[in-house]
């Protein structure tokens, strides 16, 4: 669908810096590399500056020259969907895209999954697929994208500029090679992989 030789447009959506790079930065260095016409837009960098400056670095190192960074507050975004929603559509009168990458509905983060319903809301009737963080909810992926070393390398040096959240486990080198490993064993690819759902697929 998405490996077809003419560009798409692709865009990822995430609550807050970090996410996308997390589930989906294998797929987007892959993409990008492919010609496709990547986008990002994040709703959140929970007002701190640090976060700002370490997610501008990691959309550097993974390519991405078009994105948007918006300025909602973290842990409330679901009290604001209606405004989500007009930024959603909004920003789709500037950039309609062949295919999304948005939070899964089921993530048990307020900010995910708001985020997701929001975007299926906004893009009815698009081409709509799901990630989320293996601890923050089940995942039965249905799709998978795979990837070489060099693009598993992308994203972890994309991971890597976010300093202020190395403590984190889920930032930890060894766990990024692991996730993209255990998606491999699901999935028919040799290859490293990120897993995701199709929520709308038509065409």
């Amino acid at each position: 669908m998405i490996y077809l030789s003419e560009p798409r447009k692709i865009l990822f959506i995430g609550a807050h810096t970090d996410d996308i790079e997390l589930s989906c930065g294998g797929a987007i260095s892959k993409f990008i590399a492919q010609g496709h016409d990547v986008r990002c837009y994040v709703f959140s960098y929970c007002d701190n500056i640090q976060l700002l400056l370490e997610f501008q670095r990691s959309m550097n190192v993974l390519g991405v020259n078009n994105y948007v960074l918006n300025t909602y507050d973290n842990r409330v975004i679901n009290y604001f969907r209606q405004k989500v929603l007009q930024d959603l559509c909004d920003y789709k009168e500037s950039f309609v895209p062949d295919y999304i990458f948005t939070h899964d509905v089921a993530d048990i983060h307020q900010d995910h999954s708001t985020i997701g319903m929001e975007t299926l809301r906004a893009f009815k009737f698009h081409n709509i697929i799901s990630y989320t963080h293996p601890w923050n909810g089940d995942i039965n992926p249905n799709f998978f994208v795979s990837f070489g070393k060099a693009e598993l390398e992308k994203k972890i040096e994309a991971c890597q500029q976010y300093e202020s959240q190395s403590h984190r486990h889920y930032m930890n080198e060894d766990m990024i090679r692991v996730n993209s490993l255990y998606w491999t064993n699901r999935s028919p690819y040799n290859q490293y992989c990120e897993a995701f759902n199709i929520i709308n697929l038509y065409d």
